[in-house]
């Protein structure tokens, strides 16, 4: 028998879907076979349901992820660098000069273009929380107030008129 995918040939013993999940060098497409569950430890933290990866005994949320190496800097690292956005981790702008960390999805800032942008004529805005739109344009989250057209402010379901 021969695996259809890395043409290997197979001895009778060997079952070919067994030879799929174990062998390294078989190309099958990844969504072909059900994927084996990992089984995590839970959180060192009282009364935490969450999970942890790795040797670290705690959920990103109570200290799991890895710190910056600047002193008394407590952030978390960015990329492949032991540093945070603010200490120079992470993907860097660049347009010349700038040091701002580039925006997900793009090569600039925010000041220099980077990041998603407003899709209404004319503005240079970027875009607000899954919307095509900024904030000004109706973009990001509304007040949740009766008859209300503001933004609602950061974790909050009200804008600043109504208590947000």
């Amino acid at each position: 028998m021969q695996c259809q995918y890395c043409n290997a040939i197979l001895a009778t013993s060997i079952s070919l879907k067994t030879h799929q999940e174990t062998s390294k060098k078989c190309l099958i497409p990844r969504g072909c076979l059900p994927v084996k569950k990992v089984k995590r430890r839970p959180c060192s933290e009282p009364e935490c349901k969450r999970k942890v990866q790795g040797a670290i005994d705690s959920c990103p949320k109570h200290g799991g992820r890895k710190r910056c190496s600047e002193p008394e800097c407590n952030r978390i690292i960015q990329g492949a660098t032991d540093s945070c956005s603010k200490h120079g981790g992470g993907k860097r702008c660049t347009e010349f000069g700038c040091k701002s960390g580039a925006r997900a999805g793009s090569d600039k800032c925010v000041k220099h273009g980077g990041g998603k942008r407003c899709s209404e004529f004319g503005c240079k805005s970027g875009a607000r929380a899954g919307t095509d739109k900024c904030v000004t344009h109706g973009g990001g989250k509304r007040c949740s107030e009766l008859g209300c057209e503001m933004s609602a402010r950061a974790r909050t379901e009200k804008c600043i008129t109504h208590g947000g």
